[in-house]
């Protein structure tokens, strides 16, 4: 078995966390190697998962750190080695901190090239040539090679042991001239960044790594040069990805109402009837490889009010058929640029399971659980469908004071930013944003939400500040972020409710 859909998962949530913290490195000159190695000149390996073949036994070691908990760390035993055709590879990993399942070796750094290596010694063995995009490509997820027109031009094995570790081996054509699979082509004397992602204790058909040698706050890499190191000047020349393309859309307003709510996804209390009500569109957005097509979309209904005390929303949504993958979500926050606010902004997520308060962090990492940083899940919503359309109730209050869940305070007079965006029976995170594409780029729609004073009445209509764009990023490719960013919450969730 060469490739299963099942990688759909690990491509998407799994390796690009290691690609959006490469791409945020910065020059060579700032962020030195943390290991340099040289590659020796060996024509005597055999690709099949022993060290006895390698002339010489020694192992270079780095540590794999787990992401979000920099106490915890594994060693990863490596070492390389070539010939006129092959870059080879060999590692060993203990069973340090758990079972390892597999890993992921990244090159990157040396004109342009950006190519991996999938290992998965759980599943099969199954590898995978990989190809990482270039940060201003529209797609920005690692690919398999042959996905996108390119070769398989590794060999390779790895061996699972259980308690004592696991043992991982390749062979990959040194000068391949994969141009679509953005392979390596090195000569001697020649040099290239490398980083590896490894999975402990979780399954890569359904988890992304959870260790890696480059993390949130250390750009670690070992340096790899071939047959000696001539100086060869690496290249991390690459934007901040965690900048976003956005558009202000139409004003909203909710008026001050007192009346009593049951959050039960039904919108049956005569306050809804005296709610501002505004109609959204979301548009496809594919996670898997970036195509976004404005002329699939979805219908839906915002109704809007506050209490001084709660902001309460109602949220009505096209759906032809109801599954277990639905949810919407909501990113919430102080300003129109809160997607690129480094504090971070409120995130929530809806489904038939329930409620989740979180944040997206502003340092581009994974998304946090409010109560998983000391915070509180500040908010009550129930979900429910009929009549083809999902229908949510949900309240959340006004001036939580919950600084830890990065919850944002408001007062009557104040905005509170929102998007909206949704899953439509989709496994692997969102795939309907509030979108415009402006000039063929899709930028994210933001709303400013005005909690109007008690006694003010709503604008009659609504009002439109008339979309004015502001473009902050570098193209295409950062609209992914958020969808690949939000995903890992997704999966936290479903995780849970299989369990019961």
């Amino acid at each position: 078995m060469k490739k299963t859909t099942i990688y759909g998962l690990l491509i998407i949530i799994g390796l690009t966390f290691m690609s959006s913290n490469m791409l945020n490195a910065g020059t060579a000159d700032t962020f030195p190697a943390a290991l340099a190695v040289i590659a020796p000149y060996d024509d005597g390996i055999v690709i099949d998962g022993s060290v006895a073949d390698w002339l010489n036994p020694s192992l270079s070691m780095i540590d794999a750190i787990q992401f979000g908990n920099p106490s915890s760390f594994v060693n990863v035993n490596f070492k390389f080695a070539y010939n006129s055709s092959y870059l080879f590879f060999y590692a060993y990993i203990p069973d340090q901190v758990g079972h390892v399942k597999a890993m992921q070796v990244h090159f990157f750094g040396h004109d342009g090239q950006n190519d991996g290596v999938l290992l998965d010694a759980y599943s099969g063995p199954i590898y995978y040539d990989m190809a990482f995009p270039e940060p201003d490509d529209i797609v920005t997820t690692p690919q398999v090679d042959e996905d996108i027109l390119g070769t398989h031009d590794i060999v390779a094995t790895a061996n699972y042991q259980g308690d004592n570790g696991t043992y991982f081996e390749f062979a990959k054509e040194i000068r391949s001239g994969d141009g679509a699979g953005k392979d390596i082509f090195l000569d001697y004397g020649d040099a290239i960044a490398v980083e590896f992602a490894v999975w402990i204790n979780v399954y890569p058909s359904s988890d992304p790594p959870n260790y890696g040698t480059i993390t949130e706050t250390d750009f670690r890499y070992v340096r790899l040069s071939i047959g000696h190191d001539s100086g060869d000047v690496l290249d991390f020349n690459t934007p901040d990805t965690r900048r976003f393309l956005w558009l202000e859309g139409e004003a909203y307003q909710a008026p001050f109402i007192t009346g009593t709510v049951t959050f039960d996804g039904i919108a049956d209390e005569p306050v809804w009837t005296d709610a501002t009500q505004y109609d959204v569109t979301l548009s496809f957005q594919n996670y898997s490889d970036g195509t976004f097509d404005p002329m699939n979309t979805v219908d839906a209904q915002i109704k809007l009010f506050h209490d001084g005390v709660n902001i309460n929303i109602y949220f009505k949504v096209f759906d032809d058929s109801s599954t277990s993958l639905d949810f919407l979500g909501f990113v919430l926050g102080k300003s129109l640029d809160m997607l690129n606010d480094t504090y971070g902004t409120d995130f929530i997520m809806i489904n038939q399971h329930g409620y989740t308060d979180a944040f997206l962090p502003g340092d581009g990492g994974e998304p946090v659980y409010d109560v998983d940083v000391g915070g509180t899940n500040d908010g009550q919503a129930n979900f429910t469908y009929s009549s083809s359309y999902h229908h949510i109730e949900f309240t959340k209050p006004l001036a939580p004071g919950d600084t830890l869940g990065r919850d944002s305070d408001y007062s009557i007079g104040d905005n509170i930013y929102i998007s909206s965006l949704a899953s439509d029976d989709s496994m692997y995170g969102p795939n309907y944003f509030e979108l415009k594409d402006d000039d063929g780029i899709p930028h994210f729609i933001i709303h400013a939400i005005k909690l109007l004073a008690q006694g003010e009445e709503p604008s009659t209509p609504p009002t439109n500040n008339g979309g004015n764009t502001v473009t902050l990023g570098f193209g295409l490719s950062d609209l992914l972020f958020i969808t690949l960013a939000v995903t890992p919450i997704i999966a936290i969730i479903y995780r849970k409710k299989f369990k019961k």
